[in-house]
């Protein structure tokens, strides 16, 4: 399976926090690295029992491929900047 980074140059991955635009980012962990979106990609996100769903802003090319992105982290960091709803 193609990884999805090199698909989607949307996601970013990094192990240093300090690159990472906390305020504007929704941020989770994979295995070493965090991993992260900014706010630009995404139209909101919201969760129900522990499952976080990011919904793709229309103009991010994330729209094309995806009408949401479901994550299942044990920890997962939401930007002060990200719009949410439930």
């Amino acid at each position: 399976m193609e990884n999805y980074f090199t698909k989607f140059p949307e996601f970013k991955k990094t192990k240093n926090e300090n690159e990472i635009p906390w305020d504007d980012s929704i941020v989770w962990k994979e295995e070493d690295y965090f991993i992260y979106l900014k706010s630009s990609e995404i139209r909101y996100i919201s969760w129900s029992f522990g499952i976080i769903s990011i919904i793709p802003h229309p103009e991010s090319i994330l729209s094309n491929y995806f009408t949401a992105i479901i994550l299942n982290s044990n920890i997962v960091f939401v930007g002060k900047n990200i719009k949410v709803g439930n």
